[in-house]
């Protein structure tokens, strides 16, 4: 029996998850659909995905991709995959790729959005979804601590693994106020967005940006010291990590 590639999008909840990579005796994203891809598909299936999110980070848009035999009907398969996941894994599409396609390496950018709810008061949809900052948040400042990582750099201060080169490219890093929000069940009042665009992320990278940009919008350091952080390639300099909860991982690129 011949064998061909096959492309999965999927959407996640990453809160009951360890991650994206599969783990003994941990359930994992990547463990999850392998699992549902064999039953369905009555033989063993391995998938490779995109980027590995960390424990508690959730996907809109994540990318993997596995081999299987002839013949398969991509609309099917979906249907049926979604019928034995668990409730916070879907796929939305399933397609043909060509045998060299591979998740990870094809890849030529990665974006990721971090959430944050701005208001005096905690909201009861956005907290599982977003990180609940109280304080005066200074989206400028935040924007303009921000232009000091654009373009190619040593992100060694953005990483708590030194595994290899730590040279990346930021494509678009940009933070506004996010009115179209609506999957929170709210309005999408008080909820900011930090998109960022690179070729590829380090481990915790975002993270560290995040809560390093966000003690620059509410006071706790100045603008200037994002770039003094970055040319010191001291992670210990950086902000504390934002909270695994208010990452997404929202699409990633391919030529």
């Amino acid at each position: 029996m011949s064998r061909s590639n096959w492309k999965l999008t999927v959407e996640y909840d990453g809160r009951p998850f360890c991650g994206w990579q599969r783990q003994p005796q941990h359930p994992s994203v990547q463990g999850e659909l392998e699992k549902a891809l064999s039953t369905v598909r009555r033989e063993p299936i391995r998938v490779a995905g995109a980027g590995r999110t960390d424990a508690g980070v959730h996907a809109a848009g994540q990318v993997a991709h596995f081999t299987a035999g002839d013949p398969l009907e991509p609309s099917s398969l979906c249907w049926r995959l979604n019928a034995v996941l668990p409730d916070e894994i879907v796929v939305t599409k399933i397609e043909p790729v060509p045998e060299e396609f591979h998740a990870r390496f094809s890849a030529t950018a990665r974006t990721y959005s971090y959430f944050i709810f701005n208001r005096a008061s905690p909201s009861p949809f956005n907290r599982r979804f977003s990180w609940w900052i109280a304080k005066d948040f200074d989206i400028e400042a935040a924007r303009r601590a921000a232009a000091a990582l654009m373009g190619k750099h040593d992100f060694a201060a953005f990483t708590v693994t030194k595994d290899g080169s730590t040279v990346r490219d930021i494509r678009v890093i940009d933070i506004f106020p996010d009115s179209e929000a609506l999957r929170f069940g709210t309005t999408g009042s008080g909820l900011i967005r930090v998109r960022i665009t690179a070729n590829a992320f380090l481990h915790h990278m975002v993270r560290l940006i995040v809560g390093t940009l966000a003690e620059v919008a509410v006071g706790k350091r100045p603008v200037e010291s994002v770039a003094e952080i970055l040319a010191k390639g001291d992670v210990r300099r950086a902000g504390a990590r934002a909270p695994a909860k208010g990452l997404w991982l929202e699409h990633i690129d391919y030529d």
